[in-house]
């Protein structure tokens, strides 16, 4: 197969999460580029895999956008996790 059909892909949104490591601080959440999908992300936060997540940004290169996840869908579910923001 040659030309740009070569390269396309899917455009896709993938979520990181930003968790407070206690001591150590804020800091990117380690994940596999195949579990940024957003229903892996948003069953990890339900079922505690993040101790103390901060924020969730979605971003998408493909479509140039970016968004705080945490704040604009998962905070009604949220409701005892920290304030985002709070990193201290």
């Amino acid at each position: 197969m040659t030309g740009p059909g070569l390269f396309r892909v899917r455009p896709e949104d993938y979520y990181i999460v930003i968790n407070h490591y206690g001591r150590f601080g804020p800091a990117f959440a380690e994940t596999d580029l195949y579990r940024a999908d957003y229903e892996t992300t948003v069953t990890d936060l339900m079922t505690g895999q993040h101790s103390d997540p901060l924020r969730v940004i979605m971003f998408n290169t493909d479509a140039n956008r970016a968004e705080d996840f945490l704040v604009t869908k998962l905070s009604p579910y949220m409701n005892d996790k920290p304030e985002v923001g709070d990193m201290k």
